[in-house]
């Protein structure tokens, strides 16, 4: 790692909002901010990996595994929110703000209340102050973006409910409002919110390694250029939904969500109530991607509307509510800039970043995530990154399947192939001439694992990549108004690591069932099939002897959001750690039951587990038994003697978090597209990427993850973009029409392949992947443009119109 000296700007924790604490776990910023702060590392070499092991030495891992909750859910016996219907329910509309930024003079809610059907009525005057959704008002008395909630009825039916909103009478008063966060940030530009002193929120981001100034002075050839990344919707399949129901004292909540125990912990401090009077339930999530991570203000509306009518309430959101509402990935402005000595040697890197932040978000957390992937992808002793957030008339940035590492990835990995033509260097050698094998340079943490050199080795060697790239002599060469072009990039992700918290249950039941324990989320993973396979091969157990909770905070533990890729890494390692115990209090059974059947000594280390079978390895005429046989043979100690007691085996773990080393997860991409000249369309033509994934758990569903992320990246690539017109501050694209998603014929061949490198502090070795998926397309499909039609597109998305000007130009 390099010796230079580094600043990392530290964390104030009592200055930054839950949600920006959140965001500091899972993107892996609270643990460097530790690490910093603690100065001496717990260690300075490598972790010593478990040996790696072929899929052949596993029963269950690295098998292909149907999910097995498929069948549930295509044949619609699974039962998501949208399910949920309650006996004399009410349904709830809410009014929105036709302003990007107002302060309501007078709001005349009687000829609503007045209609018949209609049940309850909530505006701001109904609220205390206190009552908020993070920072995002319940209902606003100020509201800061178009579609910010005014008024709330809960009425008999849908209709009902419309037709009363059509009935408020309410006076605004128009504030100056500003949407782009460049003009936001500078001195004297409209403040987004009255009680702003700054739309600029909190301290900047910045790293300093060695010195910047003195790296590009040594450097033999620099490279530079700014990229603009747009706002984007995750679009789940499934609206956000909440249906509320109070029994007495107590609320149940359904709600599709990524992180049920948040929900309840948060919705249970704001309304002044005990956590455990709060209940939870979110059995199956019908697509999140990030934006189902945090509690909403239609969360305590169905809530507090519940509350006053005292009946069930259902509030579903529509599409167009959820473009406003909801979180969106944020648009990002970057300014990179990379020094090289001729070789190809990374000597310095100048990045700033400016992340647009929306109404409610704070802080610079955003900004300085989309900067990781710079700050530790390559070594570079030089190194100067500064990130800021801005609060804009818009709706509020969250996270959107990699928060802002997917943007940074696009600015420095289209830079990279800049550089690369410059130096006259193939793309790939470039990338393998300085990627950081070592470790974190700022905390001098040794990474868990590293596999991005073999991602890009084992793909350039797949993807055939020597004979489809032919030299920079080649670029823009192919003859007629079809030209076509192959790209590559290389990326490194702080997303699919392991964060707290991390627990579990799995209970081996006397009819020699196991059923694990835990609270994360089935947004479609499938996460619940994961689970059941790591506690399978821990146990010895046969995968159709497992069956996997349902979230619901009365009955499962807190294992954390499912976000930040986090399911497979963490989870799995606490559903790991659970099935460990109970296998050992099962095996305690089993040597009791042997050594009173034998009449001779039978140790628990005398024993093996196989397909769900225990058996003596010493001795292969004694028959095997079952677990159910096991856990029957259970027995307490009274007056120091066995006594019969066949109970469930309750096996529990709470996993600490990583602190001696760093944690990165790593993917190459080999992309071609055809460019058409003449119309400016873009179409992806083949797709490869390569991911480190530690170890495979379940082939079949990583397939699908990269899949489903190649297509999603390609839509952030190429189609995807929530506009806003600066003049009136109204979103134009807030519909599936306007806002284009990436169809299924525009879908081409995807090709997942995976590197195993085997990481020390994960399940088996592994570690996850729906978020590096997704970071892939962008930055090798532009690559792959310039290539095919000899075009730099530094904005997203590259849709026609773009590639048409750039031609032009």
């Amino acid at each position: 790692m390099p010796a230079a000296k580094s600043y990392v700007t530290p964390l104030d924790y009592e200055k930054m909002t839950p949600e920006e604490r959140e965001w500091a776990v899972l993107t892996g910023r609270a643990d460097l901010d530790r690490a910093m702060k603690e100065g001496t590392p717990r260690s300075t070499t490598p972790p010593a990996s478990p040996p790696a092991q072929p899929s052949a030495d596993y029963a269950v891992v690295g098998k292909p595994q149907k999910d097995l909750e498929g069948y549930r859910i295509v044949t619609g016996k699974s039962t998501f929110t949208v399910d949920v219907y309650l006996p004399d329910m009410l349904y709830v509309r809410v009014l929105r703000s036709p302003l990007p930024h107002a302060k309501i003079t007078s709001i005349d809610t009687s000829k609503a209340a007045a209609l018949p059907g209609v049940y309850g009525i909530i505006t701001y005057k109904d609220i205390p102050a206190q009552v908020l959704a993070g920072l995002k008002p319940v209902m606003a008395s100020e509201p800061a973006l178009v579609g910010d909630p005014i008024a709330a009825v809960a009425a008999v039916d849908e209709t009902v409910a419309e037709d009363a909103l059509n009935l408020i009478n309410v006076q605004y008063q128009q504030l100056p409002f500003i949407v782009d966060p460049i003009a936001g940030a500078k001195s004297g530009a409209p403040l987004a919110l009255s009680n702003l002193q700054s739309n600029v929120s909190g301290p900047d981001f910045k790293v300093v390694r060695g010195d910047v100034n003195q790296g590009f002075a040594s450097a033999d050839v620099t490279v530079e250029h700014t990229v603009n990344t747009q706002d984007q919707q995750h679009v789940a399949l499934e609206p956000h939904i909440a249906v509320a129901r109070w029994d007495n004292d107590v609320l149940t909540m359904w709600t599709s969500s990524q992180y049920t125990h948040a929900i309840a912990r948060i919705v249970a401090a704001t309304l002044g109530m005990p956590y455990s009077k709060v209940r939870v339930i979110s059995a199956f999530t019908g697509g999140g991607f990030g934006d189902k991570t945090a509690v909403y203000p239609y969360h305590l509306v169905a809530a507090l509307l519940a509350k006053k009518t005292m009946r069930p309430v259902r509030y579903e959101l529509t599409r167009l509510d959820v473009f406003y509402e909801g979180s969106h990935h944020f648009q990002v402005v970057q300014d990179i800039k990379l020094g090289f000595k001729k070789d190809g040697t990374l000597v310095a890197l100048q990045a700033d970043s400016t992340a647009r932040l929306g109404a409610y978000s704070r802080g610079s957390g955003l900004a300085g995530d989309t900067l990781s992937g710079a700050r530790l992808e390559y070594n570079i002793p030089n190194i100067l990154l500064n990130g800021r957030g801005v609060i804009t008339n818009t709706s509020s940035a969250g996270a959107r399947r990699s928060v802002g590492e997917a943007s940074g990835m696009f600015a420095l990995e289209t830079l990279m192939d800049v550089a690369a033509e410059k130096l006259g260097m193939d793309p790939v050698d470039l990338r393998l001439k300085n990627i950081n094998e070592t470790g974190d340079p700022e905390s001098k943490l040794p990474w868990t694992s590293n596999g991005l050199r073999d991602c890009i080795t084992n793909g350039a060697s797949a993807f055939n990549w020597k004979s489809r790239w032919q030299g920079w002599a080649n670029v823009n060469k192919g003859a007629g108004p079809l030209k076509t072009g192959v790209g590559f990039m290389a990326l490194a992700s702080n997303k699919g690591s392991k964060s707290p918290p991390m627990t579990a249950v799995v209970e081996i039941n006397v009819d020699g069932s196991v059923r694990v324990v835990q609270g994360a989320a089935h947004i479609g993973g499938p996460q619940r099939t994961t689970f059941a396979i790591i506690a399978a091969e821990t146990l010895g157990a046969n995968l159709d002897q497992l069956s996997v909770s349902e979230p619901d905070t009365a009955f499962t533990t807190d294992t954390g959001i499912v976000a930040g890729s986090r399911a497979t890494k963490s989870v799995g390692s606490a559903v790991k750690a659970a099935a460990e115990d109970a296998r050992a209090q099962l095996l305690g059974y089993a040597a009791a039951k042997f050594s009173k059947d034998l009449s001779r000594t039978v140790n628990p280390q005398d024993l093996a587990v196989t397909n769900g079978q225990i058996s003596l390895q010493t001795d292969s005429s004694v028959k095997p038994i079952t677990f159910a046989d096991a856990v029957n043979s259970g027995f307490i100690i009274v007056d120091g003697q066995q006594v019969p007691a066949a109970a469930t085996i309750i096996g529990r773990a709470v996993v600490p978090p990583v602190t001696q080393y760093a944690q990165q997860t790593y993917a190459a991409a080999f992309y071609e597209v055809q460019v058409n000249v003449q119309t400016g369309v873009v179409r992806v033509t083949d797709a490869m990427q390569i991911h480190d994934v530690g170890k495979v758990i379940n082939p079949l569903q990583l397939t699908n993850q990269v899949h489903g992320g190649s297509v999603q990246g390609t839509g952030f690539a190429l189609t995807e973009d929530y506009i806003y017109d600066t003049a009136t501050g109204i979103p134009v694209s807030s519909n599936l029409d306007d806002y284009k998603m990436l169809m299924i014929n525009d879908v081409p061949k995807i090709t997942a392949l995976f590197v195993e490198s085997n990481d020390a502090v994960g399940p088996f070795g592994a570690k996850g992947i729906g978020e590096p998926a997704f970071m892939a397309a962008a930055a090798a499909i532009s690559n792959a443009i310039y290539y095919a039609a000899g075009i730099r597109l530094t904005s997203l998305p590259m849709n026609p119109k773009r590639v048409l000007e750039a031609l032009k130009a």
